[in-house]
């Protein structure tokens, strides 16, 4: 019975198999001192770490696409912008480290705009994450796929 359950959720699941590899590497990439072969920031190191899970939701997205439905496309493809926005600012920005940067007024307001920003966006992905989940729910029952 449990053996049962397991192959029945890993089979549910598989589609995600093409993102674990994507998730270790962005995990480990902090881990790896890049700044010994090159000038890098900190804010750097983990644009690069965000850039390659971006990479993996783009990879995940294109591979799942006929397997996805409306939302899950959606949610995947956003997913993996959201991401890579957040590697391309952290790129170009690395003053946003306090611990490194001369602190200014109009950096002040920058980090804020952006704070607020991605907050906004990660609630929204949450909720288009949400429609998703409800969508595979309602075909799970019976539901037309759209």
């Amino acid at each position: 019975m449990a053996n049962s359950q397991m192959h029945e959720s890993w089979s549910k699941y598989s589609h995600y198999r093409v993102l674990v590899p994507f998730v270790a590497v962005a995990l480990a990439t902090p881990f790896i001192p890049l700044q010994r072969m090159i000038t890098l920031g900190r804010f750097q190191h983990y644009a690069i770490a965000l850039g390659i899970l971006s990479f993996g939701y783009f990879v995940h997205c294109g591979y799942t696409w006929t397997r996805l439905m409306k939302w899950g496309r959606i949610a995947t493809f956003v997913t993996g912008l959201f991401f890579a926005s957040i590697a391309y600012i952290f790129w170009t920005n690395p003053w946003l480290d306090l611990r490194v940067a001369v602190q200014t007024d109009e950096r002040d307001r920058f980090r804020l705009y952006l704070m607020i920003a991605y907050l906004v966006s990660a609630t929204a992905i949450f909720l288009i994450w949400n429609c998703c989940r409800k969508e595979e729910q309602m075909r799970d029952k019976g539901g037309e796929k759209s």
